[in-house]
């Protein structure tokens, strides 16, 4: 009951807009009883052009309140003008690295109101309001399909990557290059490497020398190894001794002491 109670009172109270009640303007009578009423003569209660006044009155000061608070303004885009499609409007997540208009531009064919019609260089076509597009001024980006084609498709095919580096550098080194790359048959032979040796007298000449010179040292040279022909010089431990703790001593002289 409480919801009819509301609809009632909602539709037999005059809008702002229409300066009527929804009920008069929808049923073309005044709606004041609950029980229906037998009405010989069907007058209207409210002139329709007087509501529709009102109501496009309205509307133009709403229209006119959002434009200046959001700086709207109307485009200026003519048929034949070259725009750039702005790619960030429709997506979520767009990289603030990449560019936000495309840069190939598009060129208008046909407007209406809001709406503007482009088409791309490939013949694809875009219909969209007219915040998408964006005037290109930059002569650089205007250019014909038929311009773009022959710097893309005239000139020889690029050569190779090792082609290229191959002829940047010195033809001496890329001679020599060549003869590191293919290498002879001889030179895949295996080859014996020769190998040195040490007779027992030398150690022996050579322990006793180091012994004059190093007497004071008591450490004796190590064996001699296949890697290494000559003996090697053991080193002396670079580790500190642990000091004498002073509190010990302390103590025990003072224990001494007491005894």
């Amino acid at each position: 009951m409480e919801l009819n109670a509301f609809l009632r009172s909602y539709r037999s109270t005059p809008h702002s807009s229409t300066k009527a009640a929804p009920a008069d303007l929808l049923f073309m009578r005044p709606n004041h009883c609950r029980l229906p009423k037998y009405q010989p003569k069907v007058e209207p209660a409210v002139e329709m052009a007087e509501a529709q006044a009102h109501d496009a009155d309205s509307k133009a000061k709403m229209k006119h309140y959002s434009d200046r608070r959001r700086n709207a303004k109307a485009h200026n885009f003519v048929e034949g003008n070259f725009v750039l499609l702005d790619k960030t409007k429709g997506k979520k997540i767009w990289s603030k690295k990449q560019h936000k208009y495309d840069i190939d531009p598009w060129v208008v064919t046909a407007i209406k109101g809001p709406m503007v019609t482009a088409m791309a260089q490939n013949g694809r076509e875009l219909t969209r309001d007219a915040s998408w597009f964006k005037r290109c001024t930059s002569k650089a980006l205007i250019k014909s399909p038929l311009e773009v084609e022959p710097e893309l498709h005239s000139g020889p095919e690029p050569e190779p990557r090792d082609e290229r580096e191959r002829r940047s550098v010195n033809p001496q080194i890329s001679s020599d290059i060549d003869a590191v790359e293919a290498p002879s048959n001889d030179s895949l032979a295996p080859t014996a490497t020769p190998r040195t040796h040490t007779s027992i007298a030398s150690y022996a000449e050579a322990e006793s020398r180091q012994s004059q010179t190093s007497s004071h040292e008591t450490s004796r040279p190590a064996p001699p190894s296949p890697n290494h022909p000559f003996p090697q010089q053991q080193r002396k431990s670079s580790r500190i001794a642990k000091p004498v703790d002073r509190f010990e001593i302390k103590h025990a002289v003072r224990g001494e002491g007491l005894r």
